[in-house]
């Protein structure tokens, strides 16, 4: 459905980031390698020595913990790589903030590609997308022109909020978040039917 996808598979989730001397934060890292990078990306040395401990045996809040470090640090591809691991060679499944870290990753780093194919990924599990999960997704999709896209994720949302949903749809209805992306993406005068629509939809909420 997302005609954007079509290059996601250009990201790779099991390439290494060849950066630094952490070896990715594999699970066999050791305390003296990975606490320079912990405590920059946790804010504390002490947060960071106790992560490096856990590597010895990752668990999925582990994972998420540092996903969502590289996430704040605009490290991207790091936390693509560490969800490859997370995955494939712990065999852990994804949560819920897995992904919200992940898609607020992408978008932050402005990554429509990656954001789209791990909503796209995300949906065919049987976890529900949250606000958190979409109003960075659509902030991404507008910035790359993606109006298309963005808005039929938008008005599968606005078919929760009437229930006049299709079957399978699990998206949560539109909040103030979504319509101000949604209206500042519709900005101009080709769009001035459309906008007006969801101006409406907007004021009865």
């Amino acid at each position: 459905r997302y005609e954007i996808v079509a290059s996601y598979d250009s990201v790779d989730l099991d390439d290494d980031v060849d950066e630094g001397n952490d070896d990715n934060l594999t699970a066999d890292a050791t305390l003296a390698t990975a606490s320079p990078l912990l405590a920059l990306l946790f804010g504390s040395r002490d947060a960071a020595n106790s992560a490096a401990r856990r590597m010895a045996r990752p668990d999925t809040a582990l994972f998420n913990a540092m996903i969502d470090a590289y996430a704040r640090n605009m490290q991207w591809e790091r936390a693509l790589s560490l969800f490859g691991r997370m995955e494939k060679a712990e065999g852990m499944a994804p949560t819920l903030e897995t992904y919200n870290s992940l898609i607020n990753a992408c978008a932050r780093a402005n990554q429509a590609v990656a954001a789209i194919g791990l909503f796209s990924r995300m949906r065919q599990t049987s976890l529900r997308p949250s606000h958190r999960t979409i109003n960075p997704l659509l902030a991404v999709l507008a910035s790359n022109g993606a109006i298309q896209e963005a808005l039929d994720i938008y008005e599968e949302m606005e078919m929760m909020e009437t229930g006049t949903r299709r079957m399978g749809a699990r998206l949560p209805p539109p909040n103030k978040r979504t319509y101000l992306t949604i209206l500042a993406m519709l900005d101009g005068d080709e769009h001035t039917s459309r906008r007006d629509e969801v101006t409406s939809c907007a004021s009865r909420r």
